[in-house]
């Protein structure tokens, strides 16, 4: 797991294959100091710029994306360290432990907006197909045909389809839910050696593994992602960045707070200039964040053994979460 503290970028121009100048640029890191960041970015730039005369790189080199799953190190600000784990604020400003070896696993219900959506566009373009082969198929000698029967009926069967979705849609979030906690429990069932502590969470569920500790490599691991069916973006980014993650304060929008960190003072690290305003901004979630919870636990499955590595993570998370506080979710 490799979360740095310091973050330095290094460019410089290049001409591409069209002989126009670009600019190439890249990003280093450090645990020890700036000067470092920027050295290693200089030996970074330099070999950027050897690669992309030889077409082998790309000019740009973005910030990293979602908590580490795009391959370069998680670039966010570090808060606090606790032994191995450390305490990072993302991108929108929540707080999130990181760590090499207790695993954490989010099970978010199932989303199906888009589906719906798709059914109803399909819906829409058969009615309106109908309705052309009704008037194309009309032969022309005979009086015109009247069309509200066909429109009234199209019309009442539109309506009840949609609102059957709706009712559907409605009841989905309970029943994804319950779904989530088939699959946990019958994992954790075929398993008695293992100890998994379960917590709600706004959008799901959170699974914490107690009884020892998992490099994100382990096949285990990706047996346990794989039955619960854990985001296929977490698990990218649990086998590049070497570690499990954990949101343990609750997010922005949630908690409303709708004004988010401006683009400026929202990426790590922040624009020269920013500090005040991201500092204005951190203050005011900090504030309201305490009178929510990231996530609220409700039983552990299993043993119930607490491996001695994993007691301090375990201890840190339900505290910065404030899972057993009896708060409101964000």
């Amino acid at each position: 797991m490799l979360i740095p503290k310091y973050w330095a970028s290094a460019s410089a121009p290049a001409q591409n294959r069209w002989r126009h100048t670009v600019t190439v640029r890249r990003w280093g890191w450090s645990d020890d100091s700036q000067q470092a960041a920027e050295a290693h970015a200089q030996e970074r730039l330099r070999q950027a710029l050897a690669a992309y005369a030889q077409g082998q790189a790309s000019a740009h080199e973005n910030r990293p994306g979602y908590n580490g799953a795009q391959g370069l190190p998680i670039c966010e600000e570090v808060l606090a360290r606790h032994g191995s784990a450390v305490l990072t604020r993302n991108s929108y400003g929540a707080h999130c432990i990181n760590t090499p070896d207790v695993l954490f696993a989010d099970v978010d219900d199932a989303q199906y907006t888009g589906y719906d959506i798709g059914c109803l566009i399909a819906l829409l373009a058969l009615v309106t197909l109908l309705c052309a082969l009704y008037w194309l198929l009309s032969p022309a000698c005979k009086p015109p045909r009247s069309p509200q029967p066909f429109y009234i009926s199209c019309a009442l069967l539109l309506s009840a389809w949609i609102y059957a979705r709706w009712q559907r849609w409605r009841h989905r979030p309970a029943a994804a839910r319950r779904a989530s906690l088939e699959r946990i429990r019958r994992f954790a069932s075929a398993r008695p050696d293992w100890s998994l502590r379960l917590y709600q969470t706004p959008a799901g569920l959170r699974l914490l593994a107690t009884h020892r500790t998992f490099a994100p490599g382990d096949p285990a691991v990706q047996e346990l992602f794989k039955a619960v069916r854990v985001d296929p973006v977490y698990q990218r980014m649990c086998l590049l960045q070497q570690c499990f993650r954990a949101r343990v304060t609750a997010k922005p929008w949630r908690i409303g707070i709708n004004a988010h960190i401006r683009n400026g003072s929202r990426a790590w690290p922040i624009a020269p200039g920013r500090q005040a305003e991201r500092d204005a901004w951190i203050a005011r979630y900090e504030q309201t964040a305490s009178a929510w919870a990231a996530c609220a636990f409700i039983e552990t499955l299993g043993a119930g053994q607490i491996d001695i590595n994993v007691r301090p993570v375990l201890d840190w998370h339900d505290e910065l979460s404030r899972a057993t506080c009896a708060l409101p979710l964000g």
